[in-house]
């Protein structure tokens, strides 16, 4: 009789996956124009594209993005940048960027709010590179940065 093999903990299912997209995200932004197309042909072949295609919106994103147009600054271990989001939600945000910021590191953003307002803080994690910046997941976010989220 077969042994039923138990199923991994979501944690290490999801830090599988991070680790999985980590290197699927380097070989994107470093690879050769051949390695990319070898990338793309077996996700089509394992028909993970037309998975993702089919996959309902409201499973994929838990809150609702809005627009963002201030910059924001956030730092990680060895430097401080500043860049512009492209859109944010109570859950985390999309960063344009040209930096090199590897999935699972933890950044300090920092939000100015208008009108001179204190500013805003909060812990972020990368979840996901790509070649047009990065998204990331807001660790604890404040009351006060949701409150500048539902005003926007």
């Amino acid at each position: 009789m077969k042994k039923m093999v138990k199923q991994s903990d979501d944690a290490s299912v999801t830090a599988r996956l991070k680790e999985v997209l980590a290197s699927i995200s380097q070989l994107i932004a470093n690879g050769s124009e051949e390695q990319k197309r070898t990338i793309l042909e077996v996700l089509q072949n394992q028909r993970l594209l037309e998975l993702l295609e089919d996959w309902p919106d409201g499973d994929r994103r838990k809150t609702e993005r809005k627009a963002f147009s201030l910059s924001v600054q956030y730092a990680t271990e060895h430097e401080i940048l500043t860049d512009f989001p492209r859109d944010i939600s109570s859950g985390g945000m999309f960063i344009e960027t040209s930096a090199s910021l590897p999935v699972g590191q933890q950044i300090t953003l920092t939000f100015t709010p208008r009108k001179g307002k204190k500013p805003i803080k909060v812990t972020a994690e990368v979840v996901w590179t790509g070649p047009g910046g990065v998204g990331v997941r807001f660790m604890e976010p404040s009351k006060e940065l949701e409150r500048m989220i539902k005003k926007l």
